[in-house]
């Protein structure tokens, strides 16, 4: 605390005065470290006004008040004053026996002592202030009376209860309407008619100051009330001047351990609703940690504290909800304007974790989870960090389904699968990392930047990994010669067929030069044909083209060879001999450039180029054996199995594509 805060701090307390607060600056609390007294700087706390006078005095009572004397002895008055039951700052609450009714009451009685006067003042102000509101949450007041010495004195409801601060102390001594009930839920509950009271309040026009554990009583049956309204201020003219103004306030007022900063430095200015807000929120911090929201070890340190209303850090406190922590710190912003901006509001924000509570203990679930599964990393057990990171991620997709806007839980998911899919990335598993990516939130509102900033750094190593393995698998299965084997195999044996009958049609009839021309343009025609029907297939990878290029390759040359021995006069059965020959180069080239198997048929095939050479007259009879035997080898290596491929009676290949199409996408 440096500069000009600490300079602030030093003038408030150097200006209020200590004889008018009634407290000894510099003692020890009766808490130790906390302050729980209220501080009441009576009438000199409160400027002058037109509409609320100073009343140094107590003032008189009005004329069309019945008053009623207390006497100690039985017989002579209606009420007869029994027992002190409880003690607070301004006064001490008898019980008392109503005669005439038959009943019991509580009767406040000022405290005696030099500041009597600015008792006797609380006190009436108290009865102005509950008469005017009734509400199930705030104790009844029946009449004010006059004791003995003169001082008025306020006869009540008298509820049969125990302050709240001592059954958030004891919880063995909550009411049975909350027993075997979660403690927290209970006073959570207990708060919310806390709220209802004060809210009503101030619908209308009073400001409370006070609250804290010792101001509210919960009565045997769960009942809730909120008490002590000795220091209330009116938010606004009434008309009446029974209550100062708020903004005549000019000196601190209040329990220091539950002040906002506004009441600790006694600007009635800025007194409000909020400052009741700031006032509960420090009531659940009470709750949730079990000291005030401000401590210190003398009432002038805890005085600052409140001046200063720091933020509470709620993350050494694991019992304590973060959805909590963050209303108990918004309650309690220094900040007036950053508060909720009325008690229905912080009541909601109450409502609401209770709604969501579950699916906030699903976040601690998993955060335990969480722990589990890094010491299982640590030691290496891989089925164990499975086991923890599914329950982790289970824990939290059903907590946001209870609660889709829990921040808490999206963000905690996206850490989980984001540091998840890392790791898997890294093992290389790429199209599992890329799954757990799919389902991030780092685009939703409240994501964590540095989580985005990851999210799309793996993002994009992730679509460059698919990226590099689709160019990979481009390659191989270009290569592949497994791809759509069994349609190169078919080919084979349709065309083998053919050309086999085809060849022995010429044995019977020997046609001339001119017509093997015409029939070679049929052939060329067909082969080509059935290379664009099929192109999806035989055009599809790299093999696959080299061997439909071979084959037109080989066609063309045939009709070169044809051709040529037309020109020069050749007999067509000496022409079909060195077409042998040139077949047999070309599957060599085939065999050499794409399949090494094809070797099988070239060595048939060559054996047949020599015997026709050396036999021209059987040339056509040895060329049909020739293009029988080696298509039938060629579509048997192609149909029976290639590299790779699987054997017979499993998928066709056209069910290995479209799974290669689902995979890399359609070509």
């Amino acid at each position: 605390m440096t500069g000009r805060r600490a300079t602030d701090i030093d003038a408030l307390l150097a200006t209020i005065g200590t004889d008018d607060l009634g407290v000894d600056m510099t003692a020890v609390p009766d808490e130790g470290v906390t302050m729980g007294a209220t501080v009441d700087p009576g009438p000199v706390g409160m400027r002058a006004s037109a509409t609320a006078p100073e009343a140094s005095m107590p003032p008189p009572p009005p004329a069309d008040v019945p008053l009623i004397e207390l006497e100690g002895s039985p017989g002579t008055s209606d009420f007869e004053v029994r027992d002190a039951i409880g003690e607070g700052a301004m006064g001490r609450v008898h019980l008392a026996w109503h005669r005439s009714v038959g009943r019991e009451v509580a009767v406040k009685i000022p405290l005696d002592g030099p500041r009597r006067g600015s008792r006797i003042n609380a006190v009436v102000r108290e009865a102005r202030v509950t008469g005017r509101l009734e509400h199930p949450n705030i104790v009844p007041m029946h009449c004010l009376a006059r004791t003995p010495d003169g001082a008025t004195a306020m006869i009540m409801k008298r509820v049969e209860g125990t302050s709240w601060r001592e059954i958030a102390d004891d919880p063995a001594r909550l009411p049975d309407r909350f027993r075997g009930a979660d403690r927290l839920e209970c006073h959570l509950r207990m708060l919310l008619e806390v709220c209802d009271a004060v809210h009503f309040a101030h619908s209308r026009g009073v400001l409370h100051r006070d609250l804290k554990l010792d101001n509210v009583l919960v009565g045997a049956y769960g009942e809730v009330y909120v008490v002590d309204w000795g220091i209330a201020v009116a938010l606004r003219e009434d008309g009446t001047g029974h209550l100062p103004l708020a903004r005549d306030v000019c000196r601190p007022a209040g329990t220091p351990g539950y002040m906002a900063p506004e009441m600790a430095a006694g600007e009635g200015e800025r007194l409000g609703p909020t400052s009741d807000v700031y006032c509960l929120g420090a009531l659940l911090h009470r709750l949730l940690i079990g000291t005030t929201r401000h401590v210190g070890r003398t009432y002038g340190e805890v005085l600052g504290a409140a001046f200063v209303s720091t933020p509470f850090d709620y993350g050494p406190h694991p019992d304590v909800p973060r959805e909590l922590g963050r209303i108990c710190n918004r309650a309690c912003h220094p900040d007036p304007d950053a508060r909720f901006p009325d008690v229905a509001a912080f009541r909601g924000a109450l409502v609401d974790f209770l709604q969501h509570r579950d699916s906030d203990r699903l976040v601690d679930e998993a955060a335990q989870a969480v722990d589990r599964m890094v010491e299982a990393e640590a030691r290496g057990t891989g089925d164990a960090v499975d086991t923890h990171f599914g329950a982790a991620r289970f824990a939290l997709e059903h907590a946001l389904r209870i609660w889709p806007e829990n921040t808490d839980a999206r963000q905690a998911l996206d850490r989980l699968l984001l540091e998840r899919a890392e790791k898997v990335f890294e093992g290389g598993q790429v199209t599992h990392a890329s799954q757990l990516v799919s389902v991030l939130g780092g685009g939703s509102d409240g994501a964590d930047d540095d989580v985005g900033r990851r999210i799309a750094t793996l993002v994009a190593r992730i679509e460059a990994a698919r990226a590099e393995d689709a160019r990979r698998a481009r390659l191989a299965r270009n290569a592949d010669l497994s791809v759509f084997s069994r349609h190169r195999g078919a080919i084979a044996f349709g065309l083998g067929l053919l050309w086999t009958l085809n060849g022995f049609r010429r044995v019977a009839t020997p046609p001339p030069t001119q017509q093997l021309i015409v029939d070679q343009v049929w052939m060329i025609a067909i082969i080509f044909g059935i290379i664009f029907a099929l192109r999806r297939w035989l055009w599809s990878t790299v093999i696959n083209r080299r061997v439909s290029l071979a084959l037109m390759a080989i066609v063309t040359m045939d009709m070169a060879i044809r051709l040529a021995g037309w020109a020069l006069g050749l007999p067509s059965n000496q022409v079909c001999a060195l077409e042998m020959v040139v077949d047999a180069g070309g599957v060599l080239y085939l065999a050499l450039l794409v399949d090494l198997r094809l070797l099988a048929a070239v060595v048939p095939m060559a054996v047949c180029a020599g015997l026709g050479l050396t036999h021209p007259d059987e040339a056509y009879r040895i060329s049909a054996w020739n293009v029988f035997i080696a298509l039938s080898i060629i579509g048997g290596i192609w149909m029976w199995r290639a590299p790779g491929q699987q054997r017979r009676g499993s998928a066709p290949d056209d069910a290995a594509e479209a799974d290669d199409q689902n995979r890399y996408g359609a070509r």
